[in-house]
């Protein structure tokens, strides 16, 4: 008996593997969204792109040194003569600059490879260094589909930069499944060992 139901986990845990497998891309395989702070602009970009038909960002900045001018959106969307959507993002909080976002138009396959996708402008209100950062990313296929990414984050403040990856929510619950299993099976298996 002890087995049958080791068996039925086992089997269950492959399942889940694969079906995660096919649905999750290798990490090393993953877009790298890029961005860049020059002291008055914030340059945003993504490499390594597959299949990209929008995306939305929030951005957060240093309000006691700088003003947010206007955001300018990149061409990487608009690659093949495609019409794009943009959404005017919502600046009434200082500091923050919440869905900054764009997407493709009409029935046109996504976008591949590397481009810049906007470049967030500010003025200088003080003599002190400023800092501006995307806060929050989500980059979607052309079927609104998410398209995890990697945040390659510049530094701050003499830090050096990281590069965080994303991992999406259905990887975090299969693997809590994934454990709830094992430790289920490992009870199963000593309390009956012990009777």
């Amino acid at each position: 008996m002890n087995k049958l139901i080791f068996a039925i986990i086992l089997i269950l845990l492959l399942g889940c593997a694969a079906a995660q497998q096919q649905t999750t891309p290798n990490l090393t395989e993953l877009a790298t969204l890029t961005e860049t702070f020059t002291g008055n602009e914030l340059v945003v970009g993504i490499e390594n792109a597959y299949n990209v038909g929008g995306y939305q960002a929030d951005i957060s900045y240093d309000a006691s040194s700088l003003r947010f001018v206007e955001i300018s959106f990149g061409d990487f969307l608009g690659r093949g003569s495609v019409e794009t959507f943009k959404v005017s993002p919502k600046t009434d909080v200082p500091g923050l600059i919440k869905a900054v976002a764009e997407a493709r138009t009409g029935n046109k396959p996504g976008v591949n490879g590397n481009g810049t996708l906007f470049t967030a402008k500010f003025e200088k209100i003080s003599v002190a260094n400023g800092w501006a950062k995307i806060t929050y990313f989500k980059v979607v296929d052309t079927k609104g589909k998410e398209i995890q990414v990697e945040m390659k984050q510049q530094p701050i403040k003499g830090e050096n930069p990281q590069v965080v990856p994303y991992v999406g929510s259905d990887l975090i619950i299969m693997v809590a499944i994934a454990i709830v299993a094992i430790i289920g099976a490992w009870l199963l298996m000593s309390r009956n060992g012990k009777q």
